[in-house]
């Protein structure tokens, strides 16, 4: 039997109860579960993956390519007429001209009514005799001509550069039109 002074053994399957004068030991909370590692994904625009940035590439790319193909003429694009190139055509033998000193004659001529003279714009008559002490360019166009119609800018342009030191030039367009008695009624 045991006396008062006697130390008392406790029950370890008693518990905590069974020990009053210890300290309870604390419960552990229960950890949520980690979730599931993601793969890395690596961002190009915005939201979009790099891949997903080059298809888009690649789909524009190859629709400009089929579209440009599309487009192409089968045939030839070159115009139906060559590109004129400013040149001299000989007609005919040449024949001896204007020597310097000589008056060149003036710009008329006989007409089916009569005497014919050049006139400007304004239908005032143009005489060379007006002209005397200025360089003369005299140069006769058609609209049909595709060399006439090159040379117009460069001729414009020469005007405007050597009008004001005495260069005068003369233009004259051929005209297709007949005579109304040979035209057919």
């Amino acid at each position: 039997m045991t006396g008062p002074a006697d130390p008392v053994e406790l029950d370890d399957a008693a518990g905590p109860e069974a020990a009053p004068d210890s300290a309870p030991e604390p419960e552990l909370e229960p950890q949520p579960e980690p979730a599931p590692a993601q793969p890395f994904r690596r961002r190009g625009v915005g939201p979009f993956s790099l891949r997903q940035v080059t298809i888009a590439i690649l789909v524009v790319m190859g629709t400009a390519i089929v579209l440009t193909l599309a487009t192409v003429p089968l045939g030839s694009t070159e115009p139906g007429l060559p590109v004129p190139d400013p040149s001299a055509f000989l007609i005919g033998s040449p024949i001896p001209g204007l020597s310097v000193g000589d008056l060149a004659p003036e710009l008329e001529g006989a007409g089916p009514d009569g005497t014919v003279q050049l006139a400007d714009l304004d239908g005032t008559p143009i005489r060379l005799s007006d002209l005397r002490g200025k360089a003369v360019w005299i140069n006769f166009w058609a609209s049909w001509c595709p060399p006439c119609q090159f040379e117009t800018p460069t001729i414009r342009a020469m005007d405007d550069k050597y009008r004001d030191r005495g260069l005068a030039i003369v233009t004259t367009r051929i005209s297709l039109l007949r005579h109304p008695d040979m035209l057919d009624s």
